[in-house]
């Protein structure tokens, strides 16, 4: 099974079509996506090759109000279409987190995209953000995959006790509250896993290379940060899929310069996974 998780930058109807053939090179089977424009998913699928696609709006997130681009979550796949859907209604922004449980019975698990503001855009409430998808999390019970643009880790450490996201824990601004390290740190509150943090402890010689080459991080680039005026260019691995340990990981890749070429300034993250729910 392959899955994808991809922030597609908003593109539109033109766009989603270069988006779509991309996705459909790269055999993706399921496919996580953040910042949608839901007016071109229909031409996204159908470059991609995938059956359906449905939104957080489809599962009932409020429609926004304000003027702007209207950016949602979505999932879209191949063969039948998820059993049920849904949104965390408690988010300061639902429309950017759905999640869907896909088929039925000892063969079901359940899937989610999740796209977290910047912490310039949301201050404190991504803090807030987290912990309620962390809670979340928790609650699921069964196979679980999350594909998250989570705008962080700060520092991408090849070490996980030394990664460290925009909001740590103990840093000065949080007065005291746990940070969004609880969810998407080197060592979270939960019982996901960074399929590419496991993919590395797998292949220790990849490891290594990847230590050598930027010893402190990231593990791998999927967006480029400090694009403005007189700022410095960061490399960051915002991008990542989490898994249940129900998944054994095969492989994955991040490729941002074909993501870019195709409209995209995330990576494309894919995945392939396998399971026994026998």
């Amino acid at each position: 099974m392959r899955i994808g998780t991809w922030n597609v930058n908003y593109q539109g109807v033109l766009g989603s079509g270069r988006l779509g053939t991309h996705a459909h090179e790269t055999g993706i089977d399921l496919m996580l996506l953040q910042a949608a424009d839901p007016d071109a998913l229909a031409n996204f699928i159908t470059h991609a090759g995938l059956d359906w696609v449905v939104t957080a709006w489809d599962a009932g997130a409020p429609a926004l109000t304000t003027p702007g681009r209207r950016r949602v979550a979505a999932v879209a796949g191949r063969g039948p279409r998820p059993t049920s859907i849904g949104y965390l209604r408690d988010l300061d922004r639902p429309e950017r987190m759905m999640f869907a449980t896909i088929g039925s019975g000892p063969g079901s698990f359940t899937v989610a995209s999740y796209h977290a503001p910047s912490g310039p855009e949301a201050g404190i409430s991504k803090v807030d953000g987290a912990h309620i998808l962390l809670d979340w999390v928790q609650s699921v019970d069964g196979p679980l995959i999350l594909g998250a643009d989570a705008n962080t880790p700060k520092l991408d450490h090849p070490d996980p006790d030394k990664a460290r996201t925009h909001w740590q824990t103990g840093i000065r601004k949080l007065s005291g509250r746990p940070g969004d390290d609880v969810m998407f740190g080197g060592r979270p509150e939960h019982d996901l896993e960074d399929a590419y943090r496991r993919y590395l402890s797998q292949n220790p010689g990849l490891l290594q290379s990847v230590a050598l080459e930027r010893p402190r991080g990231p593990l791998a680039v999927s967006h480029r940060t400090g694009r403005r005026l007189g700022s410095a260019v960061k490399l960051r691995r915002y991008d990542a899929l989490w898994i249940s340990r129900d998944f054994d990981v095969q492989r994955v890749d991040y490729d941002l310069e074909s993501a870019t070429r195709a409209g995209s300034d995330h990576a494309l993250v894919k995945v392939d996974l396998t399971w026994d729910h026998e």
